[in-house]
């Protein structure tokens, strides 16, 4: 049974030769893995610098009503855990035993 017709370059043979002469991987433009979707975007981590910007972002989203009520309860959680370990940083704990 025939489902359909496949072109010899779709088979990764070069166009003008016979389909024998198949290309090895690595020679000529990329392959395309056909059940590939499209890229995928990796989240990145924000650095050290990024930090502030970002809680400052976060507060205006709050203030502005723009942030879920259904996402408050988790917010609220990680927003503790971070206060939390904030505290036990080295030098907030010396800076607060100062005065």
């Amino acid at each position: 049974m025939v489902l359909g017709v496949l072109s010899s370059t779709g088979l990764g043979a070069v166009p003008g030769r016979r389909l024998g002469m198949l290309r090895r991987r690595g020679s000529g433009a990329p392959r395309r893995d056909p059940v590939a979707g499209p890229p995928t975007q990796t989240a990145l981590r924000p650095g050290h610098c990024d930090w502030a910007p970002l809680l400052i972002e976060l507060a205006g989203q709050l203030d502005a009503g723009r942030i879920y009520d259904r996402d408050i309860p988790e917010l609220s959680t990680a927003l503790d855990q971070v206060l939390e370990t904030y505290g036990r940083h080295p030098y907030i704990r010396r800076t607060s035993e100062r005065g």
